[in-house]
């Protein structure tokens, strides 16, 4: 376990098959430097789990938000 700044995570790029982030990337800022790192530490075809917060239904603004997000990173 390490304990690190999710904007300059301590790991060699291409690092792990599998990614985890509970509650924390709605904190993060800014949150497209933290996705831009779990993906640097990803192995090509790795996975990526984000759980945020939100209510049902989400709305069309969350919903642009995180999908925007998750694309940008997601090639």
């Amino acid at each position: 376990m390490a304990r690190a700044d999710a904007r300059a995570l301590p790991f060699p790029d291409e690092t792990f098959e599998a990614v985890a982030c509970s509650m924390a990337l709605m904190v993060a800022q800014p949150a497209e430097a933290v996705l831009g790192e779990v993906r640097r530490v990803l192995v090509p075809g790795g996975s990526a789990v984000f759980l945020v917060p939100g209510s049902y239904p989400l709305s069309a603004r969350d919903r642009y938000r995180y999908a925007r997000s998750f694309w940008r990173y997601a090639s």
